[in-house]
């Protein structure tokens, strides 16, 4: 059985799989180094596009880089722009999943269809920090998904 790999399409800026239609991966990050901490809506840095309209998203996670921390009760949520904390919903930053590096799930699961999310147009992907600046940490964030219509 053949075994298909990610590669990155030069014209498109998105992994693909193989032949046809198949899944996308997009990639965002957040690094305080960059973007800063203040409170409010932080655009993450778009990698290979923004999420396009129709765009299903069937999983995401997020991999710490480095650690979050905040001022005392920062919190933090991770939205795709479609709807508030649609991947992690507000939490403190000082707790998981930003407080701790490696690997980390996000609410759309692959293979749980109720936790999908799909565009409603062109949207971008953003950290949401309340009551307390972030004062540092980084994280990339990886959505796969596919394009309906």
């Amino acid at each position: 059985m053949a075994t298909q790999s990610l590669v990155l399409n030069d014209s498109t800026k998105l992994y693909e799989t193989g032949n046809g239609v198949g899944k996308s991966i997009y990639q965002f990050v957040y690094s305080f180094a960059d973007l800063g901490g203040a409170t409010g809506s932080i655009p993450l840095t778009q990698i290979n596009g923004p999420l396009p309209n129709n765009f299903v998203v069937q999983n995401a996670f997020i991999d710490v880089i480095s650690g979050l921390t905040g001022g005392a009760g920062s919190t933090g949520a991770l939205t795709t722009g479609q709807s508030a904390g649609d991947l992690v919903i507000a939490t403190v930053i000082a707790g998981a999943p930003f407080s701790t590096t490696g690997p980390k799930v996000t609410v759309p699961l692959l293979g749980t269809i109720a936790t999908w999310i799909k565009t409603s147009a062109q949207r971008s992907p953003a950290l949401v920090v309340a009551v307390n600046a972030v004062t540092a940490g980084k994280f990339n964030l990886w959505v796969e998904g596919t394009l309906s219509s």
